[in-house]
């Protein structure tokens, strides 16, 4: 065997290498036990070192366990990831934090209702599901799994673990009474439901988004429209100072009175002209007939809208929203938000321009 024979072995033996290094495992992003399950941390460390913060060696032989083990691991590592401890088996103490010292020193029923509910919502792939289902869960488990993977991004080598602690916890929080606290969040009971983020005060400031409730065109898998809310509109409002509120239609395309009045009340309008939806467009010429100062966003690849995109300038965003895009689109867009802002009062609004009116 020559030494080219040897050398071009060796060369193909190595790009074998290569090729297994690239394999990657999907990235868990939920915690390996229930909620349930991970409370026996803080309840031990209650019950056995008086809530002080415990040497992760005698927890460990509390639990029946070895430190150094995974078993161990992953039970510290959901309890931390709820957020009713810090510590794994890497620290020498695992304490308690706020959270976990709520549920295991609650004073009332709403004391361990809220602790649930917050280590719940603290895993936002499990808070996403549920919202999205409203609570409740497809009657087609394929059609489930099939959600996992195209709105959510969960791989489907991990759906059974998913699915798994995802229903203990349903389970879990329905001994509960299955019902977030009333003063989590703050609603208009009549028409259509005003939907804002938890505990906001009147006194803040309000960005009132007309947008798509749902996707029409096929462009976009289901939830998009509340991935863009959640991920790009309400932390670009926050950013900005504002807080971002919207209408949900409950599966109605039908006005609401209600949301003809929010778009009265609020100070600034943005508009989501993605798929040119008929209903964003109405509330949209209402909003500018009231004189309102209007954001108007849309996803890069939606076509333009004649006189609209001309006259008003449009904020265009990555439709991915990936991580990668949404660190720039976030920014740009609460730039947008303050330009708005810093105008009111000084440009003349739409409707005055649309008349020629000086």
């Amino acid at each position: 065997m020559s030494t080219t024979d040897i050398s071009e072995k060796t060369e193909g033996a190595d790009e074998v290498t290569k090729t297994k290094k690239r394999t990657v495992k999907p990235i868990k992003k939920f915690p390996s036990h229930s909620i349930e399950e991970a409370l026996k941390i803080p309840t031990l460390i209650k019950e056995n070192n008086g809530g002080n913060p415990w040497a992760t060696e005698q927890l460990a032989k509390a639990l029946n366990m070895k430190k150094g083990g995974n078993n161990f691991y992953y039970l510290t590592a959901s309890s931390r990831d709820y957020g009713f401890t810090n510590g794994t088996r890497e620290t020498v103490n695992v304490e308690l934090n706020d959270l976990g010292r709520k549920y295991v020193y609650a004073q009332s029923q709403e004391d361990l209702l809220e602790a649930v509910w917050s280590a719940f919502n603290n895993i936002e792939i499990f808070k996403k599901v549920y919202e999205y289902y409203k609570g409740n869960e497809p009657s087609d488990e394929i059609f489930f799994r099939n959600a996992l993977v195209s709105t959510f991004g969960i791989d489907e080598s991990l759906h059974d673990d998913f699915l798994k602690v995802y229903r203990e916890n349903r389970h879990f929080l329905q001994t509960f009474g299955e019902k977030q606290p009333e003063n989590n969040f703050s609603s208009v009971s009549t028409g259509s439901q005003i939907i804002s983020s938890p505990m906001h005060q009147s006194s803040e400031k309000k960005i009132f988004v007309i947008m798509p409730f749902s996707e029409k065109t096929g462009k976009y898998s289901k939830g998009f429209f509340n991935e863009v809310l959640t991920e790009l509109i309400k932390p670009a409002a926050i950013e900005a100072g504002y807080v971002a509120e919207t209408a949900d239609r409950n599966g109605s395309d039908i006005i609401h009175s209600t949301i003809v009045k929010a778009i009265n009340n609020a100070e600034i309008i943005m508009a989501d002209l993605t798929e040119h939806n008929p209903n964003v467009l109405f509330e949209l010429g209402i909003a500018i007939a009231l004189k309102k100062p209007v954001i108007l966003i849309k996803t890069e690849e939606t076509g333009q809208i004649f006189d609209i995109d001309n006259t008003i300038r449009v904020f265009s965003y990555k439709s991915n929203l990936w991580k990668s895009t949404l660190e720039k689109d976030v920014p740009n867009l609460a730039t947008r938000i303050n330009a708005v802002v810093n105008n009111i009062g000084i440009d003349k609004s739409y409707f005055d321009t649309f008349m020629g009116n000086n």
